[in-house]
């Protein structure tokens, strides 16, 4: 009977091992080898577009809710940046797209996707389009 306990537990902490391993994990990202110049990556080009049908729901991660925002028209807000990097690119994104992380796309909490953001730097002045998505 013992055994059989032990080799209960053995297989619990494998499938929990087996679950925790995936593209996300911190460990798996890196910066990309060949980065290209900035200037060759163009602004996303703002274009009337129908919102995701899968993407804008309401959603919880990790305990805490989000709210889509469904009828943003203007949007000023300040904040920090971050980048995605290779452990993303070329799976799928929130609305179901490819990520590429040579494009400007962009993440955020609360708007609609795909939704078009003027992003800008406010240490050197400098803009870009991006799209949420």
């Amino acid at each position: 009977m013992r055994n059989k306990q032990r080799l209960t537990l053995l297989c619990i902490c494998g499938l929990l091992a087996a679950c925790s391993s995936s593209r996300y994990q911190y460990s798996d990202d890196h910066a990309p080898e060949n980065i290209p110049q900035l200037d060759d990556i163009a602004d996303a080009v703002p274009t009337p577009q129908t919102y995701s049908r899968y993407a804008n729901r309401d959603y919880q991660v990790r305990g805490i809710n989000y709210e889509v925002w469904r009828d943003i028209k203007i949007l000023t807000q300040e904040g920090k940046a971050s980048w995605y990097g290779n452990k993303f690119h070329g799976h799928k994104t929130s609305n179901g797209e490819i990520y590429d992380m040579f494009s400007m796309s962009a993440a955020h909490k609360n708007l609609p996707l795909p939704s078009f953001v003027k992003v800008t730097n406010l240490g050197n002045d400098k803009t870009v389009i991006v799209r949420v998505n």
